[in-house]
């Protein structure tokens, strides 16, 4: 069965503990290249390696990039499936890697879906992890929360049970 996962697009610490966000046409340049990305140090980049070709994902990225010197608001993108395996060094160079991925479907990226849940999962949009897998006994909240709200879809549209 195949798995899922968030992965966010809005960057990195450096070795100060600052942030550091990926430009506007960094983002679009990922999606128009079919990649996503993740540096070596992020938290849970270990998930962005093990994904496996055919396994799910959903984007999220931030759309002001600054406001005050931090992100502001996350949105999500689109959904996607890993078709590759990997993970290649990145264009960026210096610690980023890539995945690519074909689109399953793409957001309207001029509308911000407002998420009105309390993060309480690492894979939600919010969440403050680079890249989170849900787990399968998260499954039906996952549905409900991202999939049925944002994709208007159900898991089982990919062939993935949901259990609770």
């Amino acid at each position: 069965m195949a798995n899922i996962y968030k992965v966010s697009h809005w960057g990195k610490e450096n070795e100060s503990n600052q942030k550091e966000y990926f430009l506007p046409e960094d983002l679009q340049g990922f999606r128009d290249r079919h990649c996503i990305t993740a540096h070596k140090s992020a938290r849970k980049f270990e998930l962005f390696a093990e994904m496996r070709v055919r396994d799910y994902f959903y984007l999220c990225d931030n759309m002001f990039y600054y406001c005050d010197d931090k992100p502001s608001l996350m949105r999500i993108v689109l959904l996607g499936r890993v078709r590759a395996e990997g993970p290649v060094p990145g264009v960026k160079g210096d610690g980023w890697f890539e995945r690519s991925y074909e689109i399953i479907t793409i957001k309207n990226p001029n509308v911000l879906p407002e998420y009105k849940y309390e993060n309480k999962h690492y894979w939600e949009p919010n969440g403050s992890a680079t890249i989170a897998k849900v787990k399968p006994e998260e499954l039906g909240c996952f549905e409900k929360r991202i999939f049925d709200e944002y994709f208007k879809m159900k898991l089982s549209d990919l062939g993935i049970g949901a259990c609770c």
